[in-house]
Order: C-alpha cells, then sequence, then structure tokens
C-alpha cells in the first residue's frame, strides 16, 4: 500500500510576518564564556576533593592472625618451603600472641612463648621440637627432604593448636539485647 500525501493550501491570504524582537541584550565575549566555564570547572573539582578529602577513610578489615597463617601455609610450596613454613608460624606467634621482636632466634621465641600465660608444657614442646627441627634442616641441607614432605601439614597441625589454645582462653561474645 502506498500512501501518498498532499499539502493542502490554506485557505485564505498568507499572514504577514511578524517584525523580530528586538537585539539581544547581553553581548559578551565567547573568551569570557570559555574562562568562566573553565573557573566553575576547576571550582567544582577543588570543592569535590576538599569534601572527598574530609570524609574518613573506610575502616580497615583486620584478618586474624589463623587466616593469615592458613592462607599462606595453603600457597607454600618449592625448594624453599622449609623457611617459608617457619617464617609463617613465626609470623603467627609474633601476630597471635604479640610475641616479639620479629627477628628473635628460636630460644628466644621458645622463652617468649614459655613466659605467655596461654602456653603449657606440651604446646611448648611441640613449638620447640618443630622450630629446632626447621632451623636444622635450613642448616643441613642433607636433612631437608624428610622434613620437607611433611613440613606445611606439621606447621599447619602446630598453628591449628595453638589458635585453639588462644580461642579457648578469650571470653565469649557478649550477646547484644534488642
Amino acid at each position: 500500500m502506498t500512501y501518498l500525501a498532499a499539502i493542502k493550501k490554506a485557505e485564505g491570504p498568507i499572514p504577514d510576518l511578524r517584525p523580530p524582537k528586538g537585539h539581544i541584550a547581553i553581548d559578551v565575549p565567547e573568551s569570557v564564556i570559555l574562562n568562566g566555564a573553565l573557573i566553575f570547572a576547576f571550582a567544582v573539582l577543588i570543592i569535590g576533593r576538599v569534601i572527598h578529602a574530609r570524609r574518613p577513610p573506610p575502616p580497615k578489615v583486620i584478618e586474624p592472625p589463623i587466616v593469615l597463617a592458613r592462607r599462606a601455609l595453603d600457597a607454600v610450596g618449592g625448594p624453599t618451603i622449609i623457611s617459608d613454613c617457619e617464617q609463617i608460624v613465626r609470623r603467627y606467634l609474633f601476630n597471635a600472641f604479640g610475641l616479639g621482636p620479629e627477628g628473635a632466634t628460636t630460644s628466644e621465641l621458645c622463652t617468649a612463648f614459655a613466659a605467655h600465660p596461654l602456653a603449657d608444657a606440651d604446646t611448648l614442646t611441640v613449638l620447640d621440637v618443630y622450630l629446632a627441627e626447621s632451623d636444622l634442616a635450613r642448616f643441613t641441607p642433607h636433612e631437608a627432604p624428610q622434613l620437607a614432605a611433611t613440613c606445611a601439614d606439621r606447621a599447619r597441625s602446630l598453628v591449628e593448636q595453638l589458635e585453639a589454645r588462644r580461642v579457648a582462653a578469650e571470653p565469649p561474645p557478649l550477646t547484644v539485647a534488642t
């Protein structure tokens, strides 16, 4: 189907054109308009930056030391597995129990842990044996293959045992009454 449209002539005479409304009252050069727009945009950016700077930063999400240790032990591997596992255990002790300084020797770390209220004889013995064997394997290469096979599992069980003692000593969370 084809539709044709036809323009119909209006009946009667064509009205006369109206005169223009007059001259525009404001005569502003284009450079002033451009400079004004740039100044306005710059002012908006400065105000936005000031408002953003006054906003407090979002709170840091602090992961528990056990989560960090588990994640690190899951990712450990390669030829430096023994020293990596030992460093993970040391970092866990430093973060969870506040034992320090970070560069403490094995005997200093065990002495500091023995003075901690959560330390017991069994946990201290397991920690001392693990750290001593790790030091021995790191500095005696012929001992390393036997320990490297079970290093991550032993470190994981030690960290879990230490975490169980730490969690058991914490008071239960308060219930919130609504």
